[in-house]
């Protein structure tokens, strides 16, 4: 857990550290107890103070028409609706203004977008699925938001979730893997908030009027996977952002060629032959 002391702490996401402080010593305190889960115990790569403003607004951003998430140089630019903020990836303390109306929401937004763009740097791509944890390998539950991710979640119990909503994705010598993000979804289905697993399937979703599982050529699974969208990814088309996307289709790629892939047929009341509990009323 995060250790609290009112100075400050410091959020893990896949590697990247980020030293967050507050005006208000109540809202670092609820954005610590948010992200308690994921504490990081080097020192920050990151520095940012955070204070809230009826409505989020930047002279500097406003003069260099920074109108989402930007790279440039030595800093990094964050702005939306809810927020706006500079920070500087070489150490210094950099500033987010959040709405003063849902501060600690609007910070989680900030947060998304920031780690969204560094997260590529580690060599982590987003995938916007669920993942459980079975035999200790992840088995992924894919489609837009809707499909069913959470309620296939919920209907698994108790096998354990590693996230209901989205994952962290990497590919390295031992095939991909996977770990949970530290933000959106339904943090009470979280069950291991730091560890990588192994991927051994991804299933994509379809409410049905019976359930059944239909195998999936890696092309098709890979067309599929990048229909997705991943909401609030707002960013200029400049040159790193497309290597980004670049990369992470690749790593797309290297997944569904990895992994047993199917369509994935249910109801509110049952899952296919093959997707059950562990507790004996099926296999998985």
């Amino acid at each position: 857990m995060i250790p609290w002391m009112g100075n400050g702490f410091t959020i893990d996401a896949a590697g990247t550290g980020l030293r967050v402080t507050a005006d208000d010593h109540g809202l670092e305190k609820a954005i610590a107890d948010r992200y308690a889960a994921f504490p990081f115990a080097g020192r920050p790569d990151l520095e940012v103070h955070v204070t809230t403003r009826p409505v989020p607004d930047s002279e500097e951003l406003d003069r260099l028409g920074v109108q989402h998430t930007l790279n440039r140089a030595d800093r990094l630019y964050l702005r939306d609706r809810t927020f706006c903020g500079v920070l500087h990836p070489d150490g210094r303390p950099g500033s987010i203004q959040v709405a003063e109306s849902d501060p600690v929401t609007a910070f989680g937004l900030s947060f998304r977008h920031l780690f969204t763009r560094l997260a590529v740097d580690n060599g982590w791509t987003f995938v916007h699925a669920a993942g459980i944890l079975r035999d200790h390998r992840a088995y992924l539950f894919a489609g837009p938001s809707g499909a069913g991710k959470s309620t296939i979640a919920g209907m698994l119990d108790p096998l354990p979730v590693i996230h209901d909503d989205q994952l962290f994705l990497h590919v390295g010598d031992q095939g991909p893997c996977i770990r949970a993000v530290p933000f959106m979804g339904n943090s009470a289905f979280v069950h291991d908030r730091t560890g990588c697993w192994p991927v051994e399937a991804v299933h994509f979703l379809r409410q049905d009027t019976s359930a059944f599982l239909v195998p999936m050529a890696p092309a098709m699974a890979l067309a599929r996977i990048l229909a997705v969208p991943l909401d609030g990814l707002g960013a200029e088309p400049t040159d790193a952002f497309m290597e980004t996307v670049r990369i992470g289709m690749e790593r797309c790629r290297e997944l569904v060629q990895a992994s047993r892939c199917s369509e994935l047929h249910f109801t509110l009341s049952e899952l296919p032959e093959g997707i059950t509990r562990p507790d004996g009323e099926g296999t998985s």
